[in-house]
């Protein structure tokens, strides 16, 4: 029981941790960002109209010579990796959700630019990290109070024992 205890901090740690690396690793500088883009909307024209910044997350929205779109961009310091990019496919306007740790924030993206629809407060992935590390830490909690108790038992019954030898 308590490797698994064990292993379970250290799979939680590996999922904060790891994204982080990776972010770090293989960003790239703002001035390439541009380069990307082209490269997933396939196009050679490609003109940012607006980009907005939250925490860890760089919303960029942009437009082709027939489209428009938005990409997504996970950032650390100076470095920028690529998340995901949406095309309009001539819609009026595309839906983006944001998770930027602790909160959600809904992005309505057209071809004029970014709008901020509503902010969903403690419901990103950093609050189901939260919770996980909760149950670990009840999980962890329970066993050394069912430890604890178990040796106190063990060392009554010794007791026990002994006094009985001696008489």
């Amino acid at each position: 029981m308590r490797s698994l205890i064990t292993a379970a901090w250290l799979i939680l740690l590996a999922f904060i941790l790891v994204p982080v690396a990776v972010d770090y690793t293989t960003g790239v500088s703002y001035n390439r960002i541009g380069i990307i883009m082209e490269l997933e909307a396939e196009s050679d024209e490609i003109q940012i109209i607006e980009e907005e910044h939250q925490g860890n997350k760089m919303l960029m929205a942009f437009n082709t010579e027939n489209d428009y779109g938005v990409a997504v961009f996970s950032c650390v310091k100076e470095h920028y990796r690529y998340e995901e990019g949406l095309m309009s496919n001539n819609k009026d306007y595309i839906d983006v959700n944001l998770d930027v740790g602790w909160d959600i924030y809904q992005y309505r993206v057209s071809e004029s630019g970014i709008e901020l629809m509503r902010i969903r407060e403690n419901e990103g992935i950093w609050k189901t990290y939260a919770d996980v590390a909760c149950m670990i830490a009840a999980a962890t909690l329970a066993l050394c109070i069912f430890r604890g108790l178990r040796k106190r038992s063990k060392r009554k019954e010794k007791k026990r024992r002994r006094r009985k030898d001696k008489e």
